[in-house]
């Protein structure tokens, strides 16, 4: 089974994520576009949308081009009813889970309204490279606040959020590394 991701423009590029066939979600693109679909019930035309490796694998299909063109019905987030879909991109897999766990197979779609009079969806995703952390994030806040007054701030980094994940991996190599050591002294003193 796949997972949907309902994305923002640009969101391949913000999360750094490589194409390995295809090409990504783009606004330009009027079938990329759930908003699209929203406005127009009676639309049949469908809808684009890209594809993770997990899964070109859960499909059964040896190379990510193979993806390319594909149709099938995907729940979009529209209330009971089903938007048919094209592939017409595969990204690498991304791993927001523990490094242990496969990636999920996961299917994106863009939609522009995302946030837009659904304050239950809404956030922002921002990417900083070679920045001060703590000043970055006076800015966000300072700008969320100017923003959406009355809309609390919450905000934490990649390495925050991803902590519960690592932190099993990160103590057991801590606790092996005392255990190294402390085997290097026993075998120094014997």
């Amino acid at each position: 089974m796949l997972t949907r991701e309902l994305v923002g423009p640009d969101h391949a590029r913000t999360y750094g994520l490589r194409m390995l066939a295809g090409r990504p979600l783009d606004t330009a693109h009027r079938l990329d576009d759930l908003a699209a679909v929203r406005a127009d019930p009676a639309r049949k035309d469908g809808l684009n949308m890209l594809i993770n490796a997990s899964a070109v694998k859960a499909f059964g299909l040896r190379r990510p081009a193979d993806a390319l063109g594909r149709r099938g019905l995907i729940s979009a987030g529209l209330k009971d009813r089903e938007v048919l879909a094209t592939i017409v991109g595969v990204v690498e897999d991304v791993r927001f889970t523990s490094p242990r766990e496969p990636p999920a197979p996961q299917y994106y779609v863009e939609d522009t309204t995302l946030g837009a009079g659904r304050p239950d969806e809404w956030g922002a995703a921002v990417r900083v490279v070679g920045a001060d952390g703590p000043q970055v994030m006076r800015e966000l806040r300072s700008t969320w606040q100017n923003l959406e007054p009355g809309t609390p701030f919450e905000a934490e980094t990649v390495a925050t959020a991803m902590q519960p994940d690592l932190y099993p991996d990160a103590r057991g190599g801590q606790l092996f590394a005392a255990g190294a050591l402390l085997l290097a002294a026993i075998a120094c003193v014997g």
